[in-house]
């Protein structure tokens, strides 16, 4: 996901998280598959994608939210 920060040029932020080495975080966001891919807008989730896709349906969903 590097290359999405690099993409949206200051519009994004990327963080990663281990969801075994973080059991707290892992339940509080309801992380049931990975990779889970959130989207938060000012605090508050606006998309969630859970699984992988393909980078052009990534960056459709990214579009979408930003």
């Amino acid at each position: 996901m590097s290359w999405a920060a690099e993409a949206y040029g200051g519009r994004l932020k990327v963080t990663k998280l281990e969801a075994d080495d973080n059991p707290v975080s892992r339940d509080a966001y309801r992380i049931q598959g990975l990779p889970t891919l959130l989207v938060f807008r000012a605090g508050v989730e606006v998309a969630r994608q859970e699984g992988v896709i393909a980078k052009p349906q990534l960056m459709a969903l990214l579009d979408a939210h930003l």
